[in-house]
């Protein structure tokens, strides 16, 4: 009598894709940002992974991680699984649009999360020309249907727009420097006046009876958290793309509690630019959760 095999092991592509990014991005933090997972669900896929292939792929010592002899032998497989998987969908799908897609995007998402995605998205649709506008919500949200076809937003709950996900706003302050005395003033840098953190965390205070006194203002979010981890102020982030040398602070240290914001994808009505519609429909089923 014939003997039935083990079943056959299917290797999810979604799988391969952290994988790769946890290679090319050097470590899981960074990874978690560039695929759009939280760092939980990016560890519960290479345990799904290492399920499947029987064997470890990653060795972490402390921040550090290195593929093991076994990620090795699946680093190449990998990537042309990926590449293949893209080029299938690419034929697939309606990858001869051509056009413009003009997207506005905050500036921690446009660093952290979409670059890897905009790569793949072009993969897939070499016929659209990208143009990235980054900048606050604020002053880019007047601009659809203007300037912008797209604007991927961070705002309030409840503003509008097409909900992707929820992020946890953070009080952040260096891992390294002692806390200043809270009590007599809270220092702050932050983004001009009218911006979303900068109202949040004037009106938390504020309701806290805490003073806090300005002692950054900037459009640039890399400088507001570069002084918050050279500990001159504080700040506040986005719990999935602070800095890895700033500390969440919240009410151990005497602070208020903050709302959580909502990511939103704003559009120029479906039909009216279809390259625009390609990547309207990509972020949503990527960046969804």
């Amino acid at each position: 009598m014939k003997q039935i095999g083990q079943p056959l092991r299917d290797i999810d592509v979604a799988l391969l894709r952290s994988f790769l990014a946890i290679r090319d991005h050097d470590g899981f933090t960074r990874a978690s940002r560039a695929v759009g997972r939280s760092q939980s669900a990016i560890s519960m896929q290479m345990r799904r992974l290492e399920d499947i292939v029987g064997a470890q792929v990653f060795h972490r010592d402390g921040r550090k991680t290195r593929l093991t002899a076994h990620g090795e032998a699946l680093l190449g497989y990998a990537r042309q699984m990926v590449a293949l998987n893209d080029r299938a969908l690419a034929a697939l799908t309606d990858a001869r649009v051509e056009g413009t897609a003009r997207l506005a995007v905050m500036d921690d998402y446009a660093t952290l999360v979409l670059p890897d995605l905009l790569k793949a998205f072009t993969a897939i649709h070499p016929g659209v020309r990208l143009e990235i506008t980054t900048g606050f919500t604020l002053r880019m949200l007047p601009g659809l249907g203007d300037a912008f076809d797209l604007v991927l937003a961070t705002q309030p709950a409840g503003t509008g727009g097409e909900l992707l996900r929820r992020e946890r706003v953070r009080w952040a302050f260096s891992r390294a420097d002692p806390l200043p005395d809270l009590g007599h003033e809270v220092p702050l840098a932050t983004h001009p006046l009218g911006s979303l953190f900068r109202n949040l965390a004037v009106e938390a205070l504020s309701a806290a009876n805490m003073p806090w006194r300005i002692v950054l203002t900037s459009s640039s979010l890399a400088a507001t958290e570069a002084i918050a981890a050279a500990g001159i102020a504080l700040t506040l982030v986005k719990e999935s793309t602070a800095r890895a040398d700033l500390r969440f602070l919240g009410p151990e240290e005497g602070l208020p509690d903050l709302p959580r914001a909502e990511i939103a994808l704003h559009r120029v009505p479906a039909g009216r630019n279809k390259a625009a519609d390609k990547l309207a429909d990509f972020l949503i089923r990527h960046l969804t959760r």
